[in-house]
């Protein structure tokens, strides 16, 4: 048991613990009851704060730590006695050192959340909500039956659940999950933006049980003019997909790739010779901002030559560089653009040297992104950069590459599994996916010598008579929870189809298994471009610039069925799509 000296001596800890947990570089920060979130328009709404009751929080977990060091005590006087006794209070000791733990880690990300600049304070708000759902569990589930079985009420009393209720508001906040949803305020946290706010202040509880949002955009380019950015709609209730907005671009820029930045406010596109950028003010509102040449080999923006731009790949990390691959000819260099404070491509910063004849047509960043991996699909083989240490400007240097496996493959695509221990490299020529497990030390590439095929065995693959390839595989993408990976082959003629394959992966990174390869409905012309959702694993779209179609697939129990589908005839429809939201 404790004395009534310890509990005082575990206030004035809370206290410590609660200045600790207030004070940021020295400044005192109040947490108020409620935040005023001012948008735009001076529309001001009183919105819960995720952690009202942050204060009865951390001294509940301040209890749990008490009974830790309560049980230790217990448990030392116990062991004289008896040897279960033991047994059962080094567990109750190890549920006590769970739950401190998880309070610690709840300081931090709440500290990042009300200190951190507004683009990364919402991604530490989601941090600090899984660790509130953790305490919880531990509090209501563990911390009860502690304080029970040491007779001490009153510590049980606080940590009921209506010492967290702050764990409903959290939860209420699941309803405002996208990042479109959030505008910067004038003190540099995250604010919801004017409808959204609106909404929330006239129907919160309804929002709670209504959580679920049906309703889905997603973008698509062309290959081929007239420029036009295409918004498509997907309701996964009604399982229906239809055309929304068709988005008139620069004439002579069509997207035959884009991708968002780190908080979808702005849109990229590899744009024929040129590298585009746009303001994403919602899924029909998209305004062209920027518009820049080629870097690197000045033959690469002639009219005279076949280069083009082909990739892009937008950092999710400060500086938010935007990193750019020119393709065919003239494309030995990497081309790194920085951006304006409102994400737009701002200037080309750096182009780094591959070698003559490289043709990179896929990137990648580790998960720390630190290390940059590309396909070079004309030289044969995986580069590895890193990002210059000692700069804060994104730019990279050389760490080394490794030819591929074959000398026929020619990697057109890779994906890195979110523990960075493997990267998936997909071999256009070679029609295949090859496993490489990451050296910690040098940070390249082996080759596990594990592959998989992206065409079905017994298929032919190249003409009998002229020997030309019959197949070149696209892209792979994994899916949300990192559990599985799709990956795709085109066809070279429309008499044929391309296919679409699905992979289990160990939580390693490792393949476990390939569980299909389905053929598609065309050949997929240029495109036949998987992408999944990125907010669950149930969904995801394919598309293809032979018919012009955009369709949704259903990933449920390893088996994938099409669910919906919409065709838009216009010129070189059905390059990749992007999850708006």
């Amino acid at each position: 048991m404790l004395a009534n000296s310890h509990l005082e001596a575990d206030d004035a800890e809370y206290e410590r613990f609660e200045c600790e947990f207030y004070t940021f570089d020295g400044n005192p920060i109040p947490l108020p009851d409620e935040l005023h979130i001012h948008t735009r328009s001076g529309l001001v709404t009183r919105v819960k704060q995720c952690v009202i009751k942050t204060k009865s929080l951390v001294k509940s977990l301040i209890t749990l730590r008490v009974m830790r060091r309560q049980s230790s005590e217990t448990a030392r006087h116990m062991s004289q006695h008896n040897d279960n006794a033991i047994d059962l209070t080094a567990g109750r000791v190890g549920l006590g050192a769970r739950a401190s733990e998880a309070s610690e880690r709840l300081v931090a990300r709440l500290q990042m959340f009300f200190n951190n600049p507004a683009e990364e304070a919402f991604a530490a708000f989601q941090k600090a909500r899984n660790a509130l759902d953790f305490v919880q569990r531990t509090s209501e589930r563990n911390g009860k039956a502690m304080a029970r079985s040491l007779n001490h009420e009153d510590d049980m009393a606080r940590l009921s659940s209506q010492e967290i209720e702050s764990m409903n508001v959290v939860r209420e906040a699941d309803d405002y999950q996208d990042p479109g949803d959030w505008e910067l305020s004038s003190g540099g946290l995250p604010c919801l933006s004017r409808s959204r706010a609106r909404q929330f202040a006239t129907s919160p509880r309804k929002r709670r049980h209504d959580a679920k949002m049906p309703l889905h955009h997603l973008m698509i380019g062309t290959w081929t003019p007239p420029g036009a950015i295409f918004t498509v709609a997907f309701d996964d209730e009604k399982l229906e997909l239809k055309l929304v907005k068709r988005t008139e671009i620069p004439h002579d820029e069509p997207i035959s790739w884009m991708a968002f930045d780190h908080a979808k406010k702005n849109l990229y596109g590899s744009a024929m010779k040129k590298w585009s950028s746009f303001a994403v003010k919602s899924p029909t509102e998209i305004v062209h901002e920027a518009s820049h040449a080629m870097g690197g080999d000045p033959q690469a923006n002639s009219s005279e030559t076949n280069t083009r731009a082909i990739f892009l790949l937008p950092a999710k990390q400060p500086p938010y560089a935007v990193y750019c691959n020119p393709f065919y000819k003239h494309a030995g260099y990497g081309n790194v653009f920085s951006v304006s404070g409102s994400g737009a491509l701002a200037s080309n910063i750096q182009n780094y040297p591959y070698q003559e004849n490289t043709g990179i047509h896929g990137m990648v960043f580790d998960p720390t992104e630190t290390y940059l991996y590309s396909a070079d699909l004309t030289a044969n083989k995986l580069w590895v950069h890193r990002k210059v240490p000692g700069r804060a400007d994104g730019q990279v240097e050389l760490v080394g590459s490794v030819d591929a496996p074959a000398p026929g493959d020619h990697p057109r695509w890779v994906a890195m599994h979110p523990t960075g221990n493997y990267l998936y490299a997909l071999m256009e020529a070679g029609n295949r996916l090859c496993e490489y497990v990451i050296d910690p030390a040098t940070r390249l590439p082996v080759y596990t010598h594990h592959s998989f095929p992206l065409i079905p065995p017994g298929v032919a693959t190249h003409d009998a008579q002229t020997g030309k390839g019959l197949y070149r595989s696209d892209v792979c993408s994994l899916t949300r929870s990192g559990r599985y990976l799709f990956a795709t082959a085109r066809a070279n003629s429309f008499d044929l189809t391309g296919y679409v394959a699905a992979f289990r992966l160990r939580d390693c990174g490792s393949v476990e298994a390939q569980l299909l390869l389905h053929p598609t409905p065309t050949s997929g012309g240029h495109s036949n471009a998987v992408a999944p959702c990125d907010w669950s694993d149930e969904w995801l779209a394919i598309t293809d610039d032979q018919e012009g179609w955009v369709e949704m697939y259903r990933w449920k129990d390893e088996y994938l069925s099409r669910v919906a589908r919409v065709r838009i005839p216009e010129p070189g429809f059905g390059m990749n799509a992007i999850w708006y939201d």
